[in-house]
């Protein structure tokens, strides 16, 4: 209520939320009895000394209260919550489960001796929220590698015990980041000795969290399977059950890379064969949807004998006649493509007996096609090399690179390649008209021209999502501009070099992708050209500073102002400012960019006409000019966050525009969000998405927004008090 209440006495209205929360703390600890509040006192230094409970008191209040003193560093805690797991583990002082939940997650923070055997111990009886701090605080002593070396493998096994599959959170954020973590830190040998005899359970369908928990351990194989890892014994009959469930992709990776690695039988891929047919039979969309996908992939294996290949067509046959209807059309182009058949003319509509007729063409094509024609023609392509980094941008900070590589290949074949998610990450450069190309079927690539791109199918529908540790999971999150793109080059060839260098090279680091972007800056081609300067204002490369400045002198145009502006030099804002006007009458990229990279650096002139187009009254609004609005309020927010716009915005007329900026559904899920951030008051903005119902979820929402307008004439009669800009620290 200290933080949240929309009806603030005198004293609070002027105390930022922090300070609120302090206040009623320090004022309701001396009586309370609640061990959270307790724990909470410990972390808010400013509400001072915590309490001792006396020893009659509630175990929990005794517990909490150590919690606390730990949290100020006294080291006498440290002591005493040693004592109470060592006589818990040795059976001399048992403590009940629920104190157990309580305890783990600080314990394994703080790392208290013994902590680790406490959670090995109870790792089944953990809460969900008990488990979501719990991998947070192991995920953090895992960067120890002294505590790796101690407890990894002991971890993990305790994670993998059967007791705890079923019971243990696995869709949880904290889970997954811990567990992908512990890929890298715990050495692959061990990774071997500890799924020794439990791949079976892990992936086992029938015991709750498994939809969590399979991706997780398929990643873990694919992960070993990629550094040439062999999976122990019977791994193939638990991974190949799976190909005609929803894990088929990450099941089909993981086999295929296995077989790089040491070579598969034809049994097993028989079996693999046989598992896609039943996939195919599945009507679920879900299943549908993967399986489709794997069976593709599957086609295009080039690697399978031909007693492997001739089942995989004869399956196709029979799924024509047998299999699910949503399958049938897939199964006729992959026949086609594979095998080449007579063409059939166009119909509107198919007869019932249509795909029957079908599945007894192709089996009766096959029975006489000698086995050099089970394969498709594969034309002679022209040899070229593919740059690729994979970078983490953020607009307010650094660009990270994660991956770089380079790969010479021939256009028109396919460079199989699983991720360490198990993910197909494999590679097929197609040649388009002119100089241009496409990467495995989708992104559009240029000779020679620098590209940046969502390469990675995952990529394309994730957000980067904040969310505070202590919070957790289910708290109310920010979405960040943080964004995951991958950096494309591609130079042709001459035969000589492309097959004296073909396959993968892993030498090449980010320095040399870099210095071929600063090298496409000086291009005579302006596609090339402009395309660089893009890149470089994106990546915020001020190792091109010196050169946009030579451009810009040569020849001023709104995309290097723009760059130069990123990088920090102001010589073109005066270019990027005379644009904004256009937005109000036509939309372009060019003049957007410039918006929002001028709020960004929290310019008054944006800012400012940005405020006066959330303040045009209903009547007079343009869709044109509205549809800005939502990128343009992000910027905003992210300026404020930084807390580089205290005294570049207005705060009173902010606030204003944004709560008359709940009056149209368009805004409202930007307006109201924002508001809470900035004022600390919350009127249930959140809790309308429980509503399953479009309509009276929208109800809903409209009558938060006339609480907010409520809210903002009571905050006007108060004139003398004014509210401040301070993002809230509770997100």
């Amino acid at each position: 209520m200290a933080l949240l209440s929309d009806d603030l006495d005198e004293a609070s209205v002027s105390l930022t939320p922090e300070e609120r929360i302090a206040r009623a703390v320090k004022a309701t600890l001396p009586e309370s009895d609640d061990p959270l509040l307790v724990q909470l006192a410990g972390v808010w230094e400013q509400v001072g000394p915590i309490p001792i409970p006396s020893p009659t008191s509630d175990p929990r209040l005794r517990d909490a209260a150590m919690v606390a003193r730990l949290c100020r560093q006294d080291p006498q805690a440290k002591v005493e919550l040693a004592q109470l797991i060592s006589h818990h583990l040795d059976g001399t002082d048992v403590i009940s489960t629920e104190r157990v939940d309580a305890l783990i997650a600080p314990l394994i923070e703080a790392g208290i001796e013994g902590s680790i055997g406490l959670f090995v111990q109870h790792r089944g009886d953990l809460s969900p929220w008990g488990q979501h701090l719990s991998w947070l605080a192991l995920q953090n002593q895992i960067e120890n590698q002294q505590f790796v070396r101690n407890h990894g493998r002991e971890l993990v096994e305790a994670i993998l015990s059967p007791e705890a599959l079923p019971v243990h959170r696995w869709s949880d954020s904290r889970m997954a980041s811990l567990w992908t973590s512990l890929h890298r830190a715990l050495p692959t040998d061990q990774w071997v000795e500890v799924l020794n005899g439990r791949i079976a359970d892990a992936l086992a369908q029938d015991i709750a969290q498994s939809s969590g928990r399979i991706p997780l351990v398929l990643g873990t194989l694919a992960y070993l399977s990629n550094r040439s890892v062999s999976l122990p014994g019977g791994w193939h009959t638990a991974v190949t059950r799976l190909l005609a469930t929803q894990h088929a992709e990450i099941a089909l990776g993981i086999i295929s890379a296995q077989h790089s690695h040491v070579g598969l039988s034809d049994e097993i891929w028989l079996e693999v064969v046989e598992q896609i047919g039943v996939g195919l039979s599945s009507t679920d969309n879900t299943i549908s949807f993967r399986v489709r996908i794997s069976v593709t992939r599957l086609a295009g294996f080039d690697f399978l004998t031909t007693t492997v290949r001739r089942a995989l067509l004869e399956m196709l046959g029979a799924t024509l006649s047998d299999g699910a209807p949503n399958h049938r059309s897939t199964a006729e182009q992959l026949l086609s493509k594979g095998i080449g058949g007579e063409p059939q003319p166009r119909q509107r509509t198919k007869s019932n007996d249509y795909f029957e007729k079908r599945a007894a063409y192709w089996q009766e094509r096959l029975k006489g096609l000698p086995d050099e024609e089970l394969y498709p023609v594969k034309e002679d392509g022209e040899w070229v090399r593919l740059s690729m980094a994979d970078v983490r941008i953020d607009p307010q900070g650094e660009t990270l690179p994660l991956r770089v590589q380079s790969l010479v290949l021939k256009t028109g074949h396919r460079e199989f390649q699983t991720g360490d998610a198990g993910a197909d990450e494999s590679i097929e450069i197609s040649v388009g008209t002119g100089n241009t190309y496409r990467i495995s079927g989708s992104i559009l690539l240029f000779q020679d021209r620098p590209v940046l791109a969502r390469l990675r199918p995952k990529w394309r529908r994730w957000a980067h999502r904040y969310n505070s540790s202590r919070l957790g999971a289910e708290s109310a999150e920010i979405r960040s501009n943080i964004s995951y793109q991958t950096l494309v080059l591609l130079n042709p060839l001459d035969d000589e070099t492309g097959q004296a260098q073909e396959g993968w090279n892993q030498s090449m680091t980010w320095d040399d992708l870099e210095k071929s972007i600063l090298d496409s800056l000086d291009s005579k081609v302006r596609t090339t050209r402009l395309a660089a300067i893009e890149i470089v204002s994106t990546l915020k490369l001020t190792s091109a500073l010196d050169q946009l400045i030579s451009i810009w002198e040569k020849s001023p145009d709104d995309v290097t102002a723009r760059a130069l502006l990123v990088l920090g030099d102001l010589r073109g804002k005066y270019m990027l400012i005379s644009v904004l006007k256009t937005l109000e009458t036509r939309v372009t990229r060019d003049a957007q960019k410039a918006l929002e990279q001028l709020i960004l650096i929290g310019d008054p002139t944006a800012v400012n006409q940005v405020l006066s187009w959330l303040e045009v009254p209903l009547a007079q609004r343009n869709r044109v000019l509205e549809n800005q609005l939502p990128m343009a309020l992000r910027a905003l927010e992210t300026l404020i966050s930084n807390e580089r716009g205290q005294d570049v915005i207005p705060r009173d007329r902010l606030l204003q525009a944004l709560v008359q900026r709940t009056d149209t559904r368009n805004l409202r899920s930007y307006a109201i969000p924002m508001l809470r951030r900035l004022t600390g008051v919350d009127l249930g903005w959140w809790n309308t998405f429980s509503l399953t119902d479009t309509q009276e979820r929208n109800t809903a929402q409209q009558e938060i927004a006339d609480l907010w307008k409520d809210w903002w004439a009571r905050r006007t009669a108060k004139t003398e008090n004014k509210v401040k800009l301070t993002p809230s620290r509770d997100r």
